[in-house]
């Protein structure tokens, strides 16, 4: 997207070695960028407390769906996933 896109971590509780990574986009209509909807609503942290596996949540792309757009977005600029 032609700039830094912030995420929220949840890592894994075991430290050593290799670990899947997990990436959970959020929905349409997601409108709090300061968290994701699946901490807030989704309870991941709680789910994935004990799971060995991190998780990624970014926390821009509402409605995009996440896929490169062909047309600029006025306010955001380009989709490009």
């Amino acid at each position: 997207m032609d700039r830094t896109i912030e995420v929220q971590v949840l890592t894994s509780a075991e430290r050593k070695g290799p670990r899947p990574t997990l990436y959970m986009l959020s929905r349409s209509g997601e409108n709090e960028p300061s968290s994701s909807i699946w901490l807030r609503k989704g309870n991941a942290a709680e789910f994935f407390r004990d799971k060995n596996i991190n998780v990624v949540l970014p926390l821009v792309g509402p409605a995009s769906f996440y896929t490169d757009g062909e047309n600029n977005d006025p306010r955001l600029g380009p989709y490009r996933f």
